[in-house]
């Protein structure tokens, strides 16, 4: 049972900013909120290394990795957007369907594709370097 909640917390923690409620991403340029959401992106990684043998017990050794998935997310964002300021001196905007936001009607084909890449490129690679290392450990 705490494995998938382990499980769900982080994926949340990813999704709900990146694809449900983009308004959020707004809080991640304030260094205060990004700092929290690293120190709480770490508290996950532990509780996950703590639960190193549950995901054995459970049959979700692929799913070991997960609590890193948070902290990828957050350097991912943190580093395109620093990018795409030094590209168009703007932040990253992220989209959101049916929103009448600024940033959402102001987002741009390739910051849709970065806001996809970002939201699912963590997950996707935590969950290979699980089956990857899921013989070895």
């Amino acid at each position: 049972m705490s494995v998938l909640v382990l499980t769900f917390t982080c994926w949340f923690f990813v999704f709900i900013p990146g694809l449900i409620h983009v308004k959020l991403i707004r809080y991640l340029r304030i260094s205060k909120y990004y700092n929290r959401s690293v120190i709480f992106a770490i508290v996950l990684i532990v509780i996950s290394i703590l639960m190193w043998k549950d995901f054995e017990i459970q049959k979700f050794k692929h799913m070991r990795f997960i609590g890193f998935v948070p902290l990828v997310f957050l350097l991912l964002f943190k580093s395109l957007n620093n990018i795409w300021n030094l590209y168009l001196k703007r932040d990253l905007y992220f989209y959101q369907k049916y929103s009448k936001d600024f940033e959402s009607i102001n987002s741009t084909w390739k910051e849709f594709f970065i806001q996809f890449f970002i939201v699912f490129f963590p997950l996707v690679i935590c969950v290979f370097i699980g089956e990857l290392t899921k013989q070895y450990f």
